[in-house]
């Protein structure tokens, strides 16, 4: 389970939004077309049919097991059923199958078909990594970084981050630039950073790309260069990244770079609010209190800083209570 981050702070509309630059787990990755038992034979054969998986799984084949609980957890090909994907990872969990026992620990990490229990999935994620699983080794270097299931190690995380970033993991290599950026872990180097940046971003990755854009844009060891900044982050905006989304939006709203345009501020915001995210809702409720860039509505504007402060936005829960100072707008209205 993939997905990320880091709190570089960026002012949208007198806020502070946070830019996140901490990958959040990614999906439960479906893991080998084969594991290590029989590997090379298995490979030769790259599409399974659900019979011949359950075969090899009753066999006590690791490597079946563990897809076959992939296939349970995403619904491909059979019913969608968290409890039997379970069920299957964790017997190839026990095998020492690398990618099953990450597949299970991103089940206790959330909760999904198990109650949830970060720290069997911090240690299941470190046995994975152990054994050289990028995606485990980046999950490491995440608990560490925020402490989940395991105390916080800036150092550690750092380690892992770069195993993971070593073998191409682009997560991890926005992550490590970030610890860079920020002098967590390692000495602070801007250039290490955008280094790490380039190579997530040239995977494609849009937080790579919005993490090269606030480098230009805050002239963090490059010369601050706002075009430069928009480029990367219509780079991620054109992925439907939600920060890429906040970040151009922030530019259009400010006029850093490009002629001040309200109305595409709020275009922006709303494709990131519509995804929910906490910061754009927060950004969209000023817009509508404020009338900037869309007419001036209470309803709405309460609306998304109600949704923000359910997501543990602290500028839309500081928000609220202004709104529910006006005679036309309660609690409950939504618009």
């Amino acid at each position: 389970m993939k997905n990320a981050l880091k709190p570089a702070s960026i002012p949208v509309l007198a806020l502070l939004a946070s830019l996140t630059s901490i990958v959040l787990l990614a999906q439960p990755a479906s893991a080998w077309a084969a594991g290590n038992d029989n590997q090379a034979t298995a490979k030769k054969q790259h599409t399974w049919t659900l019979a011949e998986l359950k075969a090899e799984a009753a066999k006590g084949k690791a490597w079946a097991q563990n897809n076959l609980g992939a296939r349970y957890s995403k619904g491909d090909g059979v019913k969608q059923d968290d409890v039997e994907a379970l069920k299957w990872y964790r017997l190839a969990a026990a095998k020492g199958q690398p990618d099953a026992m990450y597949n299970l620990a991103g089940l206790l990490e959330t909760g999904t078909g198990v109650k949830k229990d970060l720290k069997e999935a911090y240690n299941l994620y470190l046995q994975a990594a152990e054994k050289g699983n990028a995606d485990a080794q980046f999950s490491v270097g995440l608990a560490l970084d925020m402490g989940r299931g395991v105390n916080r190690d800036d150092a550690a995380a750092v380690k892992w981050y770069r195993l993971a970033a070593d073998q191409g993991h682009a997560d991890a290599q926005n992550n490590l630039g970030f610890m860079y950026e920020e002098g967590r872990g390692v000495k602070k180097d801007y250039a290490m950073a955008m280094k790490w940046y380039e190579k997530s971003a040239a995977q494609g990755a849009p937080i790579g790309q919005v993490a090269i854009g606030w480098m230009y844009q805050n002239g963090f060891g490059v010369p601050q260069n706002y075009a430069e900044a928009i480029k990367w982050y219509k780079k991620a905006a054109a992925q439907g990244d939600a920060r890429g989304q906040i970040s151009l939006g922030y530019m259009y709203s400010t006029g850093k770079g490009v002629p001040v345009d309200q109305v595409e501020a709020v275009r922006l915001n709303r494709l990131a609010a519509e995804q929910g995210d906490e910061y754009a809702q927060t950004n969209l409720g000023s817009q509508y209190e404020k009338g900037q860039g869309v007419a001036q509505d209470d309803v709405h504007a309460y609306m998304w800083f109600k949704l923000a402060k359910d997501a543990g936005n602290d500028n839309g829960a500081k928000n609220l209570p202004i709104r529910d100072e006006k005679d036309d707008i309660r609690p409950g209205d939504t618009g």
